[in-house]
């Protein structure tokens, strides 16, 4: 009966709200990626990368300096932990340098805890934790089993 007042499919379908989320990414934030259901099944690893925001439009990933818009566009599943500390003016030049020595003592260690090492040596030359060098992607994570890294710094 009331076919003639009906509205097409359309319209029901397309969503109220675009889908054009911002991102806000502030120098320090600690950037983890999500492994596929195979990964955790055969690895029993939760998160494949960890990554460090250098700046706005620079993020540092497995020992290289990548566009963020292109690291965005790799992989599905990013979160986000923010790092919740005073950015004073030396702030970021002391990241860069920072980064910079973690990309010239990441031979020092094995390939399976590089990634996890140049992370954490960026952390600990910023002051923010010790010098640990087998870390993994998972150990930067909110549910941490790894005891030494004490991450108060960077939100849940």
């Amino acid at each position: 009966m009331g076919f003639m007042w009906s509205k097409s499919k359309s319209p029901l379908q397309t969503a109220l709200l675009e889908d054009d989320q911002k991102i806000f990414l502030r120098s320090g934030d600690l950037l983890l990626v999500g492994s596929t259901d195979l990964d955790i099944t055969l690895n029993d690893e939760l998160w494949k990368h960890v990554a460090l925001v250098i700046s706005a439009t620079r993020i540092y990933s497995y020992g290289q300096i990548v566009e963020t818009k292109l690291f965005f566009e790799e992989y599905d599943f990013i979160c986000v932990r923010q790092l919740e500390c005073p950015r004073p003016l030396r702030f970021q030049k002391k990241l860069v340098d920072a980064v910079a020595s973690s990309m010239a003592q990441s031979y020092r260690v094995s390939a399976e805890y590089k990634e996890g090492f140049e992370i954490g040596h960026v952390l600990y030359k910023m002051g923010f934790m010790p010098e640990i060098e087998e870390l993994r992607p998972h150990h930067f994570s909110i549910g941490t089993p790894y005891k030494k890294l004490n991450l108060n710094f960077i939100t849940r």
